[in-house]
């Protein structure tokens, strides 16, 4: 059997929970031959992926007539691209009940129910093929830690939304806090977001790197303090406490060993990419909150 998936995802949080789709694929029949067409943001961090037979971002390379092609994204250029690639089950979940009318493309289309938590809510499209699924997280590990030995906590200051974006120099008190505990701290932030960074402290380690790289290091973190980013759902999949800082956006609370800090204001979790107020009330959280937190789960 081939199974094709569409992850025509961007963001690096959607495209990690869509990988676990390819991992239960696997669990259900281990012959299964799994192709996945993504962005090339899907290329970067399905690398070397296990459960992957075969991965590209060109269109061109999907010439195989597949028993299932599974589009996760199921929106805009995935239409198009579904209905051209030949497959004896096309499937999709529908959000909205305007979505039934792309029967003409799809024909097994499935009501999205939502769960209890993110990971059975990317699951549930595979449940016409197995109910027989494994909803522990997985993300391979492959590259070396640079500050493997050492007693740290990573934080994790930058997000591509301003409204998610808490302020560095509060950062910087709470990373002062932490190394007066007795522990090292990696501040961690992708190069497209290092402006962000604009003030550094003296005993502090900066890193800007790949996400594999950045994946080891997260592992052996003691704890993760971040924005709401991708760095908070990897950190749930690699099993490592987290706080997250809440502006307006909400969180996939997922595991139990992630906690966050918000002030939960009447206009919190807009969704907006931009503050209608236009003063950011929701990210003036006083850093103590996250200090107290912080301490509750290092000591």
């Amino acid at each position: 059997m081939k199974v094709l998936f569409l992850v025509l995802h961007k963001s690096y949080g959607d495209l990690l929970y869509n990988s676990l789709l390819f991992k239960n694929i696997r669990y259900h029949d281990s012959s299964i031959e799994v192709h996945v067409f993504t962005t090339s943001q899907g290329l970067e961090l399905y690398q070397n992926n296990p459960y992957i037979d075969f991965i590209d971002n060109n269109v061109l390379s999907f010439k195989y007539n597949y028993d299932y092609l599974i589009d996760t994204a199921f929106k805009g250029m995935s239409y198009f691209y579904a209905f051209k690639i030949r497959a004896k089950y096309k499937v999709a979940m529908i959000k909205k009940p305007r979505e039934k009318m792309l029967k003409f493309i799809y024909n097994n289309l499935k009501e999205f129910k939502p769960q209890d938590n993110e990971i059975k809510n990317t699951l549930q499209i595979l449940y016409d093929i197995t109910k027989n699924l494994d909803i522990k997280p997985y993300f391979p590990i492959f590259k070396e830690n640079p500050f493997k030995g050492k007693n740290y906590i990573l934080i994790s200051p930058t997000a591509p939304v301003k409204t998610k974006i808490y302020d560095i120099k509060r950062f910087n008190k709470i990373a002062k806090s932490i190394h007066d505990l007795g522990y090292e701290v990696i501040f961690c932030y992708p190069s497209s977001e290092r402006d962000y960074v604009y003030e550094k402290l003296d005993f502090a380690h900066y890193v800007s790197t790949d996400i594999h790289t950045f994946a080891s290091i997260l592992k052996d973190a003691k704890l993760l303090i971040s924005c709401e980013t991708f760095s908070y759902h990897l950190s749930g999949f690699l099993g490592v406490p987290s706080i997250t800082i809440l502006g307006g956006y909400p969180m996939w609370r997922v595991f139990d060993y992630q906690d966050y800090v918000s002030l939960d204001l009447d206009c919190q979790y807009c969704g907006s990419k931009t503050c209608e107020r236009g003063d950011m009330a929701c990210l003036n959280i006083d850093e103590s909150l996250i200090i107290a937190k912080a301490k509750k789960l290092l000591l």
